[in-house]
């Protein structure tokens, strides 16, 4: 656990009012440790609690302020133009993440920004609203392959996300059918569309998720990207905090996932409890891609999803976006990438057997 992580941590417990404001001063090399795990306004909050910084990481947050405003107020006005289209043409749609999850948690625009807006729709409707968007400026970014309901190999190269990224006005947007891998019945789009909130974004009202299943989408994309973001937490907190979300309502939306009982006791250690060891859990990345698909794999409780997962790796997800090929020989290509994964997946599991056997 190294010094600067730990001071991160203790930075992020003042700008969010747990604890104290440090006495060690906010260097640079703790701004660009707090901009790998998506803390900045954290950093920013803990220095008007009293936080000490250097000249340096002074003049570079002051940068990040300035960054965080234009773009905060960027993401507003894409939420509410593009929920506001899909709307006037009949098409309900739902603000996933960034600044919809900030209002939700009581924080402006330029403390909860995301590199992306997210929109939740229906499966049924997702043609709709992509011929809505493409007349409206967007583009479809082609770096994946669009989804085709009867198509399982375009679902399988997408099973992780269930999205559909578009480029346009205000940068990029992904536009999601569904928040998870599987079929969890209590995580289905329509179901979360009926029981949404409204949020006030930009001076309009816009719909996102209910505190209770924005903390368990919250957990679930933690579990996706390996709890590599201390901001999970931050949001995770806030959500229980702040929003009156609940961690066994958000474990039940989950199913069979433990995703939300780990973000749970992550939360807890780093943040209630201020441990920054844990720290070490949240950031250590794991051997190998093959590895890491299969514990993401944990996060989601279908047999198909698990399937699905390990399929993914078995195909070139860039090399399938530009293949003219007919779909259904896509897997003739696969058969390197097997034998690759299955090695690297071979000697990570002697490694874990090396390290079981040395605790015992």
């Amino acid at each position: 656990m190294g010094a600067t992580a730990a001071a991160l941590v203790a930075v992020v417990r003042s700008g969010l009012g747990i604890a104290d404001a440090p006495t060690t001063p906010i260097d640079t090399d703790l701004v660009t440790l707090a901009i790998d795990h998506d803390v900045v306004p954290n950093v920013l909050a803990a220095t008007t609690q009293g936080a000490p910084v250097t000249d340096a990481a002074e003049r570079t947050l002051a940068v990040l302020r300035r960054s965080l405003l234009v773009s905060g107020a960027q993401a507003e006005a894409t939420c509410v133009r593009t929920t506001t289209l899909l709307g006037d043409a009949g098409i309900p749609s739902l603000c996933l993440k960034g600044v919809a999850l900030g209002a939700l948690t009581g924080r402006p625009a330029a403390d909860r920004v995301g590199v992306d807006v997210d929109l939740l729709v229906q499966p049924a409707r997702l043609g709709q609203a992509i011929d809505v968007l493409c007349r409206s400026g967007y583009a479809v970014v082609p770096n994946l392959p669009d989804p085709r309901v009867s198509d399982l190999l375009s679902r399988v190269v997408r099973f992780t996300s269930y999205e559909l990224t578009l480029a346009g006005h205000g940068g990029y947007l992904d536009l999601h059918w569904r928040i998870t891998p599987g079929h969890p019945r209590r995580l289905a789009t329509a179901e979360l569309l009926a029981r949404s909130v409204d949020v006030v974004l930009a001076g309009a009202a816009v719909r996102t998720l209910d505190p209770d299943a924005a903390l368990a989408h919250v957990c679930l994309h933690a579990a996706k990207d390996g709890w590599s973001s201390l901001r999970t937490l931050v949001d995770a907190h806030l959500l229980v905090e702040r929003a009156g979300a609940g961690w066994q309502r958000a474990a039940g939306l989950a199913d069979a996932s433990a995703a939300v009982g780990r973000t749970h006791r992550l939360t807890e250690r780093v943040l209630a409890g201020g441990d920054p060891c844990a720290l070490d859990e949240v950031s250590a990345p794991s051997s190998n891609r093959w590895v890491r698909a299969l514990q993401d794999a944990r996060m989601t409780p279908s047999v198909a999803s698990y399937l699905a997962t390990t399929g993914r790796n078995l195909v070139s997800v860039k090399a399938a976006a530009r293949s003219t090929v007919p779909r259904r020989w896509w897997w003739v290509g696969s058969a390197g990438r097997l034998a690759r994964s299955a090695q690297r997946g071979a000697m990570a599991g002697g490694k874990t057997l090396v390290r079981y056997v040395d605790r015992r």
